[in-house]
């Protein structure tokens, strides 16, 4: 079994870290040593299986890999960083009952959650979370940093760019694009393109900030 840390141990951390032994229940991959996060003192680190600040992820062994479990693009973007100047592994999680055609064209570090479904030729950066019951249609490219939330709906042709974050049952429409840096409120219905580092939310999807 491969040696596997979780950074963030936050709620999503410990969601990662149940898909893990459900993963090890299908097949035995993982050995899960305990998580790094920033956001606890050194004395609750026993209390909370940490086994230190990111910053000190490289004095771990050299066979050692970890994914993300921060759903936040920019704070993902900064530790992905961070962990490729490292040359630290990070590995795809995939649950059991996830279907998908391949992955052939997903990046490292992507978690892809329960009953989610990506049908086929679609395109996946690194460190991109799609979590619980999202559904993906053809030909669609998701890049870099991306974090789908539960029970959103990508219809086919969409292109999702880099740091991007669609809230909890949002649906996009097929063929549009939605820009790097953007936001889209939960339950929001995406009719159009959205340009880069905008908020949205609604029915249909309109400017917040």
């Amino acid at each position: 079994m491969k040696s596997l840390a979780i950074i963030g141990a936050g709620g999503l951390g410990r969601e990662i870290r149940l898909m893990v032994q459900h993963i090890n229940q299908f097949r035995s991959t993982w050995n899960f040593i305990g998580f790094f996060d920033d956001g606890f003192d050194r004395s609750d680190f026993e209390k909370h299986n940490i086994l230190g600040k990111t910053n000190e992820i490289s004095r771990w062994q050299d066979d050692l890999s970890t994914v993300i479990a921060i759903a936040d693009p920019h704070i993902k973007n900064r530790i992905g960083s961070r962990m490729k100047d490292l040359k630290i592994k990070a590995p795809r999680l995939v649950h059991p009952s996830a279907i998908y055609e391949d992955l052939d064209k997903s990046g490292e570090g992507l978690i892809l959650a329960a009953n989610s479904s990506l049908t086929t030729n679609i395109t996946i950066g690194s460190h991109v979370f799609i979590n619980l019951n999202c559904t993906i249609g053809h030909d669609c490219i998701i890049e870099d940093y991306c974090s789908i939330m539960p029970g959103v709906n990508i219809s086919g042709n969409v292109r999702i760019k880099e740091k991007s974050y669609l809230g909890t049952g949002v649906q996009v429409l097929p063929g549009l694009t939605i820009g790097s840096n953007v936001i889209v409120g939960a339950g929001a219905v995406v009719t159009r393109d959205i340009p880069s580092n905008q908020v949205v939310a609604g029915v249909p999807a309109r400017r917040i900030k």
